[in-house]
């Protein structure tokens, strides 16, 4: 659930500086699946149910960014 909600937090932010209800950028259900799938690629995030060509180009790069560092995270916790 951590991750969700640092999506959810995520989310917001860019929500708020377009101005916009968060639920125009990814339902929940999106954030859930990123969550439980996280992927790592363009293309993996575009096979996540609610992100899309023009969702991808708008948020991709901060998405995947949070995702990768959340994994960069677990994999480093991991080794030790």
């Amino acid at each position: 659930m951590e991750v969700f909600y640092r999506l959810r937090e995520l989310r917001t932010r860019l929500a708020r500086e377009e101005s916009l209800p968060p639920c125009c950028i990814f339902q929940d259900c999106t954030l859930h699946e990123m969550a439980r799938i996280l992927p790592a690629t363009p293309e993996e995030f575009l096979r996540i149910m609610g992100v899309g060509e023009i969702t991808m180009k708008k948020y991709g790069d901060a998405f995947l960014g949070l995702l990768n560092h959340i994994r960069d995270d677990f994999l480093r916790g991991y080794r030790h």
